[in-house]
């Protein structure tokens, strides 16, 4: 029993060399709150260059509208002046007409004072130095019946043109009067017309104005607009070269760190080849001493199974693991080096290849062993495939920090489940910006 007791002993020294294996530091907290926080700016500045983008489109559209409506002004303004100029036109026919009319009109004054002298000067043949001489007395001085009949004829005759001559001055006279009263209203309508027209023109002119200010708003709008989205490009830019500088620093802290822990993993697998040695030395002396004593035969352990190739376990496995995988999403935070050790998994507590390895282990397949599993572990397993031709269940990575720093199961539809520094376990679309342009293409089956 001292025996056994003393060959248990080294063989425990092995186990917890292995336990604590894991406890070889990859990253400090500060480069992850680094990466969130640039990519939590990232999504800011990219919210706000949608929103910029989204606002000049806006604008175009404005102005668009504002010219088409400038245009159909302008039409308007075009015609009114074409109606403008042909009311000038007629008021200056209408004016012509008056013109004419006045001379017509001084024309017939002028006959009319003319033919009141020629009535005047017949009254006064017809009367002599009294006033009862008159058409009778002409009458009477006829020297027989014949000359009685002339002069009464004649008389008849002149006090008939007389007659008509007065008929004629007063129907010109109230001709001229119509003739200029029309007129006068013609006038009177053309410049009220014309009163109009220039009304609506300066109307016209103020919507012009205004649409003309409007378009000229909107032009710095868009050149403010346009300038702010420069600087938010630059921004962006500005972040993507410090997340790339951040990157790369994680990578030569990854590849650091990933040199010793090889040193570290060659030191210990000395020391447990040497712890084995010792065991199996003692192993061997005790076995040859209970050999002896009571015939026993020896004992040998049995060798680690070796991980090769896919695991046929079908798709139950797959649905398996996803499911297991799923009930952790948005209440397991993300732990950098986490998962490798009885309360980490006990509380859930995982980064991306634990995660990975966890969720397929509840569906009974073998993708390493908790303390050594890691995305360059992980990258070997199963068979590669094509991007192309990538299934649900498949394991996924991305060049992260490092070259296939980054693993999720592929769930089918551009869809993925990781767990990742900045939401924890989740599911993240492949056609996001950053996972999309961190994808190279490494597809792993690990079950068929």
């Amino acid at each position: 029993m001292k025996q056994i007791n003393k060959v248990m002993i080294p063989l425990l020294f092995i186990s917890l060399l292995g336990l604590f294996d894991h406890q070889v530091v990859l990253a400090d907290d500060s480069s992850q709150d680094k990466m969130e926080d640039i990519h939590n700016k990232q999504d800011e500045v990219e919210k706000s260059m949608d929103a910029k983008k989204e606002k000049l489109t806006k604008l175009e559209q404005n102005k668009a509208e504002m010219k088409d409506a400038l245009k159909q002004i302008t039409a308007k303004v075009d015609q009114t002046n074409e109606k403008v100029a042909e009311l000038n036109e007629k008021i200056e026919q209408t004016k012509k007409e008056m013109t004419a009319l006045k001379a017509d009109i001084k024309k017939t004054k002028q006959k009319i004072k003319e033919r009141m002298g020629v009535l005047k000067k017949r009254a006064r043949a017809l009367q002599v130095n009294d006033t009862d001489r008159s058409y009778l007395s002409v009458l009477m001085g006829s020297q027989d019946f014949g000359d009685f009949i002339e002069r009464a004829t004649a008389v008849s005759t002149i006090a008939k043109a007389d007659q008509n001559l007065l008929e004629e001055q007063k129907k010109n006279q109230q001709h001229l009067e119509k003739d200029q009263k029309e007129l006068k209203e013609k006038e009177q309508q053309e410049k009220n017309a014309l009163e109009e027209l220039e009304s609506v023109k300066v109307q016209l002119q103020y919507q012009m104005d205004e649409k003309n200010s409007l378009i000229e708003k909107m032009k710095q709008e868009s050149m403010l607009t346009t300038k702010e989205l420069d600087q938010l490009k630059q921004e962006s830019n500005q972040l993507s070269s410090q997340e790339q500088k951040l990157i790369e620093e994680e990578k030569r802290k990854e590849e650091l760190a990933e040199k010793k822990r090889e040193e570290e993993r060659a030191r210990r697998e000395r020391e447990k080849q040497q712890a084995q040695a010792e065991a199996q030395s003692k192993s061997e002396k005790s076995n040859k001493t209970v050999s002896s004593n009571s015939g026993a035969t020896t004992h040998k352990e049995p060798k680690p199974q070796q991980l090769t190739g896919t695991v046929h376990k079908g798709s139950g496995a797959i649905e398996a693991a996803i499911q297991a995988g799923s009930s952790l999403v948005g209440s397991s935070p993300y732990n950098w080096g986490g998962g490798r050790n009885s309360t980490d998994i006990a509380n859930r507590s995982f980064d991306c290849s634990s995660f990975v390895r966890w969720a397929y282990s509840q569906a009974g397949v073998n993708l390493g062993s908790v303390t050594g599993t890691s995305t360059n572990t992980l990258v070997n397993r199963g068979r590669r495939v094509s991007a192309s031709s990538m299934q649900r269940g498949d394991i996924v990575f991305f060049d992260t920090y490092k070259t296939n720093g980054h693993v999720g199961i592929y769930l089918g539809n551009g869809r993925f489940l990781d767990d990742n520094s900045s939401s924890g376990v989740s599911i993240d679309s492949m056609n996001n910006s950053y996972w999309r342009a961190a994808f190279n293409g490494v597809v792993r089956r690990v079950v068929e």
